[in-house]
């Protein structure tokens, strides 16, 4: 079997990668996707371990960070199909004034329930503009997902003030 980074430069270097896993391989191909900056989805069986479960919720967890700190929005929307509007506005005018991005998410709590999952934690985001000012919120931040097929999307993100 090829490692996740051998998985997914099979596929092109492009992406996407679709795959179907309850475990290691799937999350070697998820991490390996987002290091390469390369869309995966992971499909796993509704009879998955809770533990694997909340693995692959957490994969999510990396994708939108990882879509973040890339300033790349195809991949933003992959994993949070339904950002519009406003919502996504600011987001691509803050994509389009960065120079660059950082996003931790501090001790994030996974809680799954049926086909929903919340994802709560401190979220840091820092980013360096074009005009080089230095710009860091902390936030207590929620994702609400939502298991659509076989795979896990965003639903919602809500930050509140620290």
């Amino acid at each position: 079997l090829p490692s996740g980074e051998e998985a997914v430069g099979e596929a092109g270097g492009d992406g996407p990668v679709v795959t179907a896993s309850a475990g290691n391989a799937g999350l070697g191909i998820a991490w390996a996707a987002s290091v390469l900056g390369v869309h995966a989805q992971v499909v796993v069986p509704e009879t998955a371990s809770p533990a694997k479960v909340e693995a692959a919720v957490a994969a999510v967890l990396d994708r939108y960070t990882s879509a973040l700190e890339q300033r790349d929005m195809s991949a933003l929307k992959a994993v949070w199909p339904s950002l519009a509007g406003a919502q996504q506005s600011a987001i691509e005018s803050e994509f389009g004034n960065a120079r660059s991005i950082s996003v931790q998410f501090i001790n994030p709590k996974i809680v799954v329930t049926g086909s929903m999952a919340t994802i709560t934690g401190v979220r840091r985001y820092g980013m360096q503009t074009r005009d080089g000012q230095q710009l860091r919120t902390e936030t207590t931040t929620t994702l609400m997902l939502r298991q659509q097929g076989n795979g896990w999307h965003i639903e919602s993100v809500r930050h509140q003030a620290r």
